[in-house]
């Protein structure tokens, strides 16, 4: 079995990633710009070191069974990267949570198709869940909603936050409940639309006094271009200590088809990692139904993901 390759395997989901990888015995490489944090990013199980800048990756990815991305802010740093797993034939993972990179990487559909390739974003915990649970659900748009509960972002996921703010419809908050969950969702742009169904809604759900802030710096930052200042901004935050990571939660809730679905689980940065560890070893172990830029629901058996993810959906 050819091995995946972690690209930004010095950042906190990368190293992640590495650790799941790590727990499930698969072998893989690690890559990125700086060889020597690359050494001591890389586990015992580590077969290799790719150094290579995203920019000029060359022929970094040769021999590589699966890219496993977690080189963010994706718009900036994530299509170099993709373009040279499909130049090198390698399938694609990664954990980005910007739509506009999904476009972007869109784009390269018919790139993979030609180069026998599945390419998979997306497929951390704020999307991989519900590509899955609307596969499960049926046909047609999708309705989805993310409780992300004690949530502290890192440093990397702040950049991609800032650079996200103020991409699409402004979202105003509206009261939702399924069950014991409840909040203000607003509408923010997400996956599903590009890669479910075009008239798809993914909504963030939040406490009432987070959602109106929330909502009300969305026009100024349509305005101010707020990529400019997303390294300024990060550079002030602190990551999340590993208990801190540990303590966090999430629910993603899913309708389509009539139907309602609903995913839990614990710690959005650990289980990021599995779940994009898991995809990965599933790509290279030859479990893609179709090649190109897809979802993981339609490019795998979604129930065969969540059985290697150890994740429950249960019927609202």
């Amino acid at each position: 079995m050819k091995p995946v390759l972690v690209y930004g395997a010095t950042g906190v989901t990368g190293r992640r990633c590495v650790s799941a990888l790590e727990a499930s015995g698969t072998p893989y490489l690690v890559g990125g710009r700086d060889a020597g944090r690359l050494e001591d990013a890389a586990g015992p199980g580590c077969t290799g070191i790719r150094v290579a800048d995203a920019g000029a990756i060359g022929g970094a990815f040769a021999g590589i069974g699966c890219v496993l991305s977690a080189a963010g802010p994706f718009a900036r740093f994530g299509l170099p990267v993709l373009d040279a797993a499909i130049a090198a034939g390698a399938h694609y993972v990664d954990t980005t949570a910007e739509q506009s990179f999904m476009r972007m990487a869109r784009s390269r559909h018919d790139a993979a198709v030609a180069a026998g390739v599945t390419a998979l974003p997306a497929c951390g915990v704020e999307y991989l869940p519900m590509f899955l649970l609307a596969a499960l659900a049926g046909d047609g748009p999708v309705e989805s909603y993310i409780w992300l509960d004690d949530f502290l972002p890192t440093r990397g996921s702040v950049r991609s936050m800032v650079s996200m703010a103020g991409v699409g419809p402004t979202p105003w908050p509206r009261r939702v409940r399924f069950g014991d969950r409840s909040g203000s969702a607003l509408r923010i742009a997400g996956a599903e639309e590009v890669f479910v169904h075009p008239d798809s809604r993914t909504h963030l759900v939040l406490r009432w006094f987070e959602a109106w802030p929330f909502a009300l710096t969305w026009l100024p930052a349509k305005l101010l271009e707020p990529d400019r200042w997303a390294d300024a901004i990060a550079a002030r935050v602190t990551d999340p200590t590993p208990d801190q990571q540990a303590a966090d939660g999430f629910t993603v809730v899913v309708r389509r088809a009539g139907r309602t679905l609903r995913l839990d689980g614990r710690d959005v940065y650990g289980s990021t990692a599995v779940y994009a560890a898991a995809v990965a070893r599933m790509l290279v172990a030859g479990g893609a139904r179709r090649a190109g830029v897809v979802d993981a629901g339609s490019a795998l058996d979604p129930q065969a993901v969540l059985t290697a993810i150890g994740a429950k959906a249960t019927t609202i």
